[in-house]
């Protein structure tokens, strides 16, 4: 990868991290009355989207600093139904998750920001997607909170959130 090319990539990554990480703050301050209603009937809802993202966050994390530090890293899918049944309970923490939210992104845009150009083509295997470069989970991860976040925006809008095709 040339100079140039790694700093585009790094910048649009970056874009991309404090967009969602602004997104998600402003989310974390909304209406808990608004948080309470699904995105859609039948659906989770805008603070159980906010956490299922918190989760997430925890999990790309794991996933990047193994794929930086790991020699052949294995990396393993969840069940964000099962996680939303089991880890998002009534009086879970909004304010401890935006915390951790916050710690988990900051320690991201550190990684990030300190990557040489051949750490973005380390590779890990994920055990559904197959061979992944650092670049693709990282772009995969912005793309991922972006989605949820129409989600939960949508939610605190008092809107029903209809799927965009892609």
């Amino acid at each position: 990868m040339t100079d140039l090319i790694q700093a585009t990539v790094t910048a649009t990554v970056v874009a991309g991290l404090e967009r969602s990480t602004a997104a998600v703050r402003a989310a974390f301050a909304a209406d808990p009355a608004a948080l309470a209603r699904p995105y859609a009937a039948g659906k989770w809802t805008g603070r159980q989207m906010l956490l299922h993202i918190v989760d997430c966050e925890s999990a790309f994390l794991d996933r990047v600093k193994r794929t930086l530090a790991d020699a052949k890293p294995l990396l393993w899918a969840l069940d964000p139904d099962r996680w939303n049944a089991r880890l998002v309970f009534p009086d879970r923490s909004l304010l401890v998750s935006q915390q951790l939210f916050e710690a988990q992104r900051a320690l991201l845009n550190e990684f990030v920001s300190s990557l040489v150009a051949d750490e973005w083509q380390r590779c890990a295997v994920h055990n559904e997607a197959g061979k992944l470069s650092l670049h693709d989970l990282l772009a995969k991860f912005v793309s991922h909170t972006e989605h949820h976040l129409e989600q939960v925006e949508a939610t605190v809008a008092g809107r029903t959130w209809i799927a965009q095709s892609r």
